[in-house]
């Protein structure tokens, strides 16, 4: 007997990220919102490194200040998710 499988990858990408400007000695939310984009649903974890910058730029020797475990099951293309810090 032959079994064929059609394997349906998901395809994640981040949307947007937004933090204040210009905060010092507090803390801040940082808000991130993705989409799959793919015609499969992922699973799993990962960790999401915040770097802290004066500008714009991610240096090759940056270090992210924190990580910040997400554990998710993402539904097929179309669903955004969000999550605050």
């Amino acid at each position: 007997m032959r079994v064929t499988f059609n394997l349906v990858p998901p395809d994640l990408l981040p949307v947007s990220v937004s933090t204040p400007l210009g905060v010092s000695g507090q803390s801040v939310t940082v808000v991130t919102v993705a989409t799959n984009q793919g015609g499969g649903v992922a699973a799993g974890y990962w960790y999401d490194g915040i770097y802290l910058s004066t500008n714009a730029v991610l240096a090759t020797n940056a270090t992210p200040s924190t990580y910040v475990y997400r554990t998710i099951m993402w539904g097929r293309a179309g669903c955004m998710h969000g999550r605050t810090w």
